[in-house]
């Protein structure tokens, strides 16, 4: 399962709608819905089971977020700590502790800010955008915030170490979601994408004092990654990869542990969870 944010939409808004996946309410009817009708581990649990140390439970489910935002810790990991249930936060490490926001986040700010744009816009320059080389991308937003003339102006939006850390000691398990979120795939030079890969595993380890396994690509559609980048994850010692490609893994079919499927839960109606979790095979995204 797939999370960005739990997080009340206030009607001003100014960043991205779109990484809002529920309010806390709803997130709090899904946790203990999961919790009645699966088994909640997390990828270190999956481990353990692929290597026969443990033997799999009926209905496994790892509940997973991305990107890091601090909403995590104020909205999601109360709930998650009520019902005691883990989930994997992936993190954006160059972000952690900082004011900085993403990038979408930084262009809906500009665009909603300025009074030029409806909300469709702000849908439509994203999707461009996403689909841009890492370098053209950048150039367009700075673009961007000159034609806009304001500056941005936010509260802190990602985790700090202490709240991870406090995460970390209650079943919150961590994975990496490379330095900055670049599109590995748009990456030129092989080391800025070792670097991503291999540096941000090893900032957590040696903030965490845990081995760090799992990764998850930015972005994570097909295009996103490629074998190489498979291969540099697996290199830097990472046992598992999940991607944003929507769907289930099978393992007794055999499954790539470096490119491993989830379920898109962003911005779903509850009917709509439980029959994705019902019958995942019915819904490409």
């Amino acid at each position: 399962m797939a999370y960005h944010r739990i997080l009340y939409k206030p009607h001003d808004f100014t960043l991205d709608e779109g990484v809002i996946s529920v309010s806390p309410e709803v997130f709090e009817e899904e946790v203990k819905y999961c919790k009645k009708y699966f088994s909640l581990i997390d990828f270190q649990q999956l481990k353990d089971v692929l290597e026969s140390k443990i033997i799999l439970p009926s209905n496994p489910l790892i509940i997973t977020f991305d990107d890091g935002y601090r909403d995590n810790y104020t909205y999601a990991f109360p709930i998650l700590k009520k019902y005691n249930v883990p989930a994997t936060i992936f993190l954006t490490v160059d972000y952690i502790g900082t004011d900085r926001v993403f990038w979408w986040d930084e262009v809906s700010y500009y665009m909603k800010n300025s009074g030029y744009y409806l909300k469709e816009d702000v849908d439509r320059v994203l999707r461009l955008l996403k689909n841009m080389s890492n370098k053209e991308r950048v150039k367009k937003i700075e673009e961007l915030k000159n034609k806009a003339k304001i500056e941005l102006s936010v509260d802190r939006q990602i985790l700090n170490w202490e709240e991870i850390e406090e995460m970390c000691n209650n079943r919150i398990e961590f994975g990496s979601h490379t330095m900055t979120h670049p599109v590995l795939s748009q990456l030129k030079n092989k080391d800025g994408v070792t670097y991503e890969i291999e540096k941000s595993k090893e900032v957590l380890e040696d903030k965490l004092s845990k081995e760090i396994i799992a990764f998850s690509y930015p972005v994570g559609g097909i295009n996103a990654f490629n074998e190489d980048i498979k291969e540099g994850v697996k290199k830097a010692g990472y046992y598992f990869a999940v991607t944003y490609t929507n769907g289930i893994n099978y393992l007794n079919n055999g499954i790539d542990r470096y490119a491993l499927n989830r379920l898109h839960l962003d911005q779903q109606s509850f009917a709509r969870f439980k029959a994705k979790l019902a019958y995942p095979q019915l819904f490409k995204r």
